[in-house]
């Protein structure tokens, strides 16, 4: 309820009673595993890892869902308020997801998609001259490199796809690499240097 009380020059405050209805039921709302982990929440873009993704939706009094693929060419399966595809390492795929009701009117529309900046591996692995990882382009990555001690050798900012991490005059062994994208975590991996 929302209440107004107005005061003029010509007389006494005078109150108004006003009833305001707002719909706290936000539509098309949900949630995604990725790979097997989460519930995560959905969001206009979400960045996910190779594997199987998993979506529900919900819409307060929606009977249906239509998903509608914008872009990307991944395949997908979609019944009802659930869909699920297999993220390969560098694609994407988009979605308009409508709800509608049992007069079959639209009562929510979102966009969302879903994207995969490559698998952060390490190739070739093991190496005897140098290595890359396999990122898409117009990411940046931070790779700290440590010895078979953990003792930290190396650390690489802003490295892009295609560049290459010269191991040529490292000492044959095991390396372990620790990838971050954005400040995070996303990646350790070992990679074998065979000098």
């Amino acid at each position: 309820m929302l209440k107004l009380i107005t005061d003029s020059s010509c007389g006494s405050p005078r109150t108004q009673t006003i009833n305001l209805d707002i719909d706290t039921q936000i539509c098309l709302e949900g949630t995604y595993t990725n790979a097997g982990n989460g519930p995560y929440n959905l969001n206009t873009g979400n960045s996910v890892s190779t594997g199987s993704v998993m979506t529900t939706v919900t819409c307060p009094n929606a009977t249906s869902y239509i998903w509608q693929r914008t872009s990307g060419s991944l395949s997908y399966y979609a019944s009802g308020p659930d869909m699920s595809f297999t993220m390969t390492s560098g694609s994407s795929i988009s979605f308009l997801i409508t709800a509608k009701n049992s007069s079959n009117q639209v009562i929510g529309t979102r966009n969302v998609a879903y994207y995969n900046y490559g698998s952060y591996m390490a190739f070739p692995n093991p190496s005897s001259s140098s290595f890359e990882i396999d990122v898409i382009e117009g990411v940046e990555l931070t790779i700290i490199v440590f010895d078979e001690n953990k003792q930290k050798l190396k650390e690489i900012k802003g490295y892009k796809t295609k560049s290459k991490v010269d191991v040529s005059k490292w000492k044959r062994g095991d390396y372990f690499l620790h990838i971050y994208q954005d400040n995070k975590l996303v990646k350790q991996q070992r990679i074998k240097v065979d000098n």
